[in-house]
């Protein structure tokens, strides 16, 4: 049989963003002369792509999006990536895994060149099989296109088995993508926003997740 991979969100998953996230859109928004929004409406806006975030909450589109999209990764491109702590158990959970013999893959919405700076600060440079995300250019931005990808560059003798994530759009690019979705409630989305997707389960803990995903192997 092939060997079961798992797919990682990263954002609200693995690693908390929250500090570098907030102060992108502070710094975004005095540079737009508009007005700041608080760190529970950033936090509402973890996890779809940026260009989506920005035209829910501002209603930026076109020209106008591409501005502020451009200076909010002013901020976080160069700073805001090291604004992040990891949560509670993360370490020993990837090592556990890494010991079952589960190939590992990232799968996020902020741009890859950000993610594998990220995942290599946190320690985790070589745990991972592969690291995919976002285009800068916005070409490819949506978890189904992103978990497409990833399924598509996996040697011939993996498979991915499940897709852990915090948020709605998890669930809907996995299902998408024909796999089933583990939720976790310490990120940015409630357990109810991701049952109500359609996520298999909802763990509490990086020890309950383990739990859940060794019979996997």
């Amino acid at each position: 049989m092939p060997s079961r991979a798992i797919l990682f969100d990263l954002d609200g998953t693995l690693l908390n963003p929250l500090v570098g996230l907030v102060n992108a859109y502070r710094y975004m928004c005095k540079a737009l002369g508009i007005p700041e929004i608080s760190d529970r409406e950033v936090r509402s806006l973890i996890g779809p792509p940026i260009q989506e975030a920005l035209a829910k909450k501002f209603h930026f589109e076109g020209a106008e999006a591409d501005v502020a999209v451009k200076v909010h990764r002013e901020y976080y491109g160069s700073r805001g990536i090291h604004e992040f702590t990891k949560y509670p158990g993360t370490d020993e959970l990837l090592e556990d895994l890494k010991e079952l013999g589960f190939p590992l893959y990232i799968t996020t919405s902020k741009p890859t060149v950000y993610a594998r700076e990220m995942v290599t600060n946190a320690g985790w440079a070589g745990r991972f099989a592969g690291i995919s995300g976002a285009e800068l250019d916005g070409s490819v931005r949506h978890k189904a296109d992103v978990i497409e990808q990833v399924l598509q560059g996996m040697q011939r003798d993996e498979a991915a088995v499940v897709l852990v994530g915090d948020r709605a759009e998890d669930v809907y690019g996995a299902r998408s993508n024909g796999i089933p979705c583990i939720g976790v409630d310490w990120g940015f989305g409630s357990a109810e926003e991701l049952l109500s997707a359609g996520a298999s389960i909802v763990v509490s803990s990086c020890e309950e997740l383990l739990e859940t995903l060794s019979p996997m192997c």
